[in-house]
């Protein structure tokens, strides 16, 4: 079924590998929201994470927020949704994501408060990834998003070939399929709220 109002959303992997396991995954999410005639953004990570400095309060003083960042929180401020994949470095998250997070928390107004975001992560470990998102969920509620309480981890994928083949089959799919579903839901009953900081 096609939602009659379609969702915006940003989808963003935070890794910087060629052939990526998380990038992959949340390819196969955005793809699956787009099923639904949501409109998604794929965000260049290397991109990203190349055009933001280290925060620095002096540099923020002196020149305001890096435009790579300020760009980055403008399309956020306009999406209904963050479609998140991210490994799992240290039982965290990665620190070039960590920093985009704290510039894009600079921004004045805010952008992110209310918008709703669907975590994923992919790892060859039994857990998927799932510690790294505990610990991403943090900065990004203290930004105000609302992040879902049920994230997606894909255990035992090592290549992108094993992300096509284990959200293919059941139950991993169907687990996908659900957070999908309810993070579209979530967005779009969340926008008359979140236009307010539009």
């Amino acid at each position: 079924m096609t939602i009659a109002r379609p969702a915006r959303i940003v989808a963003l992997s935070a890794s910087l590998r060629g052939r990526s396991i998380n990038g992959r995954l949340v390819d196969v999410a955005a793809g699956l929201c787009e099923g639904l005639g949501a409109t998604v953004v794929r965000e260049d990570y290397r991109a990203l994470a190349g055009g933001t400095p280290d925060y620095d309060q002096d540099i923020e003083d002196a020149e305001g927020i890096p435009p790579v960042p300020a760009a980055l929180a403008a399309r956020l401020g306009a999406a209904d949704g963050l479609l998140l994949a991210a490994p799992e470095f240290s039982h965290s998250m990665p620190g070039t994501l960590k920093n985009i997070l704290d510039w894009v928390s600079r921004v004045k107004p805010a952008p992110t408060p209310n918008l709703v975001c669907f975590l994923l992560s992919a790892s060859p470990s039994m857990v998927g990834g799932y510690r790294g998102l505990q610990a991403l969920r943090i900065p990004l509620e203290t930004m105000g998003v609302i992040v879902l309480p049920d994230m997606f981890a894909l255990a035992q994928a090592k290549t992108p070939e094993d992300v096509d083949r284990l959200t293919g089959a059941a139950p991993a799919g169907a687990r996908l399929k659900a957070g999908r579903a309810a993070f579209l839901e979530t967005a779009l009953a969340m926008r008359p709220i979140a236009d307010r900081r539009r």
